[in-house]
């Protein structure tokens, strides 16, 4: 895996970057290059990263990226309009959805204000997922779409990626499996190939056994969707539907509640510290196990363990 995506990342926003290696992403670069600033990004293996920027005042241009960008706007663009083949297209604002392909050519005027996310997703990575997904080779080519209004992906972007501590393992699996969404989601509604499969059954009892273990085994890491898939010889798509009809959840849901049954363990039955238990069981930090743990079990960690010595 190439050391270099983020490389050049911002050194104004360093601290809030995750450190992890990276491909080299051309949209990334030319914005960092910009009066753009960074606010977040993580690497997410294989092929795909994830960034959030605002900006403002500004004028960027991308000629031929080697990868695919998906833009979700967070706050503003009103103002933000897109040069393309003589054309100027505006209509920017919270919500709108832009998908920048491989190998193409824009130049962007932001005027006012924006707060976006970017997905960046080489191509290999799409055509793998494809084939996979429909079981055979597919050629697929993204979309160019500009201010589109794509209510699903704007609500996955805002309502599920946004909240997420991308630093915390806790919901690094949780982030991938919003990504892979994304990409098949894309998949899905632009490509020529727009019905996924149907799946029945579930996992097989061994694989099943063995994924289960796995996951008990890297609380503390954190695992990504993929890893899963591999551990399975299945797609990402694929395992995800079986381990749902396995065991009734998706599996992000189902290692967010292995770690909080962990943690309700170990908060009423040791005297391991709060913080230690958020930091054994990959949360970022003992805030963002509070609000998990609170959510679960109606109570904080520190009023769960107040109660065993009442």
């Amino acid at each position: 895996m190439s050391q270099q995506l983020l490389q050049q990342g911002s050194l104004k926003q360093q601290s809030s970057m995750s450190q992890c290696s990276h491909m080299e992403y051309l949209v990334f670069s030319q914005l960092d290059a910009s009066k753009a600033t960074l606010e977040q990004s993580v690497d997410l293996g294989s092929g795909v990263g994830a960034a959030v920027w605002s900006n403002a005042e500004d004028f960027v241009v991308y000629e031929g990226p080697a990868h695919h960008t998906l833009s979700c706007y967070l706050d503003g663009g009103y103002d933000i309009s897109r040069s393309l083949e003589g054309q100027r297209m505006t209509g920017g604002a919270p919500g709108k959805v832009c998908v920048m392909p491989q190998g193409h050519e824009s130049s962007w005027d932001v005027s006012g204000y924006l707060r976006f996310f970017h997905l960046y997703f080489d191509h290999n990575n799409l055509a793998e997922l494809t084939t996979r997904i429909w079981d055979r080779e597919h050629q697929v080519q993204m979309p160019d779409l500009t201010f589109e209004e794509i209510a699903w992906i704007d609500a996955l972007c805002r309502n599920v990626i946004m909240p997420l501590n991308w630093e915390a393992p806790a919901d690094r699996l949780t982030l991938s499996s919003a990504a892979d969404m994304l990409m098949t989601y894309l998949l899905q509604h632009y490509a020529r190939q727009n019905h996924l499969p149907d799946i029945s059954g579930g996992l097989a009892p061994h694989i099943k056994r063995q994924t289960i273990e796995y996951m008990h085994a890297h609380l503390e890491q954190g695992v990504r969707l993929e890893e899963l898939a591999e551990l399975a010889n299945l797609s990402s798509y694929h395992f995800s539907r079986m381990f749902k009809q396995s065991l009734g959840e998706p599996p992000h849901r189902y290692m967010t509640e292995l770690r909080l049954q962990k943690a309700e363990d170990l908060v009423l039955k040791s005297q391991v510290s709060l913080k230690d238990v958020a930091l054994q069981l990959g949360f970022n930090d003992q805030s963002h196990f509070g609000k998990k743990f609170k959510l679960r079990f109606g109570v904080s960690p520190a009023q769960a363990r107040r109660s065993v010595h009442l």
